[in-house]
């Protein structure tokens, strides 16, 4: 793009063509109310029919207009492009999303802006605007990796599991209307189901969690793989979680097994840790 070009595509513009629309009911109420009209009531039809009795216009014309780029957010190709990853010896349709393939069917990552954008660091290590307003009055915010909330501060995921499962267990009658609704629910948040001992096993397991990634991360800095006695880092097999863990689950999804083996007491009593971690 030209510099003529760009400056003349800087501003949004009215386009060639125009279309007609209808007013919608709450604008025609709003045009009644204008009109002296208090209190228009009735459907859509009815309101097009007090409008056509007092004059007003039920279609309007609305022009096209052509979106200018100042003032837009600018899109992967227009940020790499600005930082030299985009060859202009290559054809735009070459960079797509995901990347294209070659003539043997094989996926070219230097055309994939996603992965392109992934190797600009200053993007991967942006401070997010909660961290940042949260530093200026004086705030650390300590985020937890996205899509992985059995890591999710102090074991909290597992706390609202514990509460969903007792309220599954709850009869249909004490579900059925709000006062009972609410009611159960307060139950089940309640210290008598999220104990202090459940609160305090739920913090361990995301500490084992925590200490498994971490684990599975200096392997990967260090090149020198180590593993428990049985092949599997504690207190499950995590190499299998990073390539499940790809969507917002609860802890009754991650980890229903130890879940059930935790809340299912009737007398309100937890099984130890060692037996919940098996």
């Amino acid at each position: 793009m030209t510099p003529e070009e760009k400056e003349k595509t800087r501003k949004d513009q009215y386009g060639p063509t125009t279309t007609q629309r209808e007013y919608t009911k709450p604008q025609l109420i709003e045009m009644l109310k204008r009109e002296g009209i208090m209190s228009p009531k009735g459907n859509k039809q009815q309101i097009r029919d007090m409008a056509q009795q007092a004059g007003l216009a039920l279609t309007y014309l609305k022009r096209e207009i052509i979106q200018g780029w100042e003032g837009k957010p600018k899109g992967m190709e227009q940020i790499l492009w600005e930082r030299g990853w985009i060859d202009p010896n290559v054809a735009r349709k070459v960079y797509t999303v995901h990347g294209t393939k070659d003539s043997m069917g094989a996926l070219r990552k230097d055309t994939s802006l996603q992965y392109l954008m992934s190797n600009l660091k200053d993007f991967e290590t942006q401070e997010t605007m909660l961290c940042l307003k949260a530093r200026e009055m004086g705030v650390m915010i300590d985020r937890t990796p996205k899509c992985h909330c059995e890591l999710a501060g102090e074991g909290i995921e597992y706390a609202w599991g514990c509460a969903k499962n007792h309220y599954r267990r709850q009869p249909p009658k004490d579900k059925r209307g709000k006062d009972n609704f609410r009611r159960t629910v307060r139950k089940c948040f309640s210290r008598q189901v999220v104990t202090t001992e459940r609160v305090r096993m739920f913090s361990q397991r995301a500490r084992a969690y925590i200490l498994a990634y971490h684990k599975i991360r200096q392997e990967q800095l260090t090149l020198s793989p180590t593993t428990d006695s049985d092949g599997t880092a504690s207190p499950v097999n995590v190499e299998k979680l990073l390539k499940r863990f790809k969507t917002h689950r609860c802890a009754m999804d991650f980890d229903s097994s130890f879940c059930k083996a935790v809340f299912h007491s009737d007398d309100g009593k937890t099984i130890s840790s060692t037996a919940a971690s098996l």
